[in-house]
């Protein structure tokens, strides 16, 4: 019977609360009624989530100035340009292993879905980057710079951003993996 109902609800146009039928006594209220009542609070709870959680647009966030310090402070640790290269090393071992990095490019930011456990954290926004990597290489002293492997190293996917009480910052990185040594 439930999933007629959802089923039903689903292939129907989305209920305005305006078309939601009042509770009037809930003795009286089937419990066909009392489901889809408890079925239309959740897509409107859904939908003021989706609403409230509007995203900025990508030109907005280029021009906030705290946005384009924590991604550039961010950048700054993890690869190092010289030339047409890019660098990183790897953070996890004892001996560091230099990579270059060939067609180095970041995402445009997509904009991620706040959930309610993170908003009670204060975070009001976040944002997710993707690394596109065509090679990569490591060097290792005996042998020199080793042979390219196409794609990215492995943990080396992007990162995510969050906007906390009006600041900025990394949430998720592969900073535990690689990092450049300054």
């Amino acid at each position: 019977m439930r999933l007629l109902l959802l089923a039903a609800l689903l292939s129907s146009p989305v209920i305005s609360r305006a078309q939601t039928p009042a509770v009037q006594n809930s003795a009286a209220t089937s419990i066909p009624q009392k489901m889809l009542q408890g079925l239309t609070a959740e897509m409107h709870k859904r939908e003021a989530t989706i609403i409230n959680t509007a995203p900025h647009s990508a030109v907005e966030k280029k021009d906030d100035i705290d946005y384009t310090r924590a991604q550039d402070a961010f950048l700054e640790t993890i690869v190092l340009q010289k030339g047409g290269s890019w660098f990183t090393q790897s953070a996890s071992s004892e001996t560091p292993v230099p990579y270059e990095l060939k067609g180095f490019e970041i995402s445009e930011p997509r904009d991620q879905l706040v959930t309610d456990t993170e908003r009670l954290k204060g975070i009001e926004e976040k944002v997710a980057f993707s690394f596109q990597i065509a090679a990569h290489r490591t060097y290792t002293k005996p042998h020199g710079w080793g042979e390219w492997k196409p794609g990215n190293p492995i943990h080396m996917h992007g990162f995510t951003m969050v906007l906390t009480e009006g600041r900025w910052e990394v949430s998720e990185s592969p900073l535990g993996y690689y990092r450049v040594k300054r």
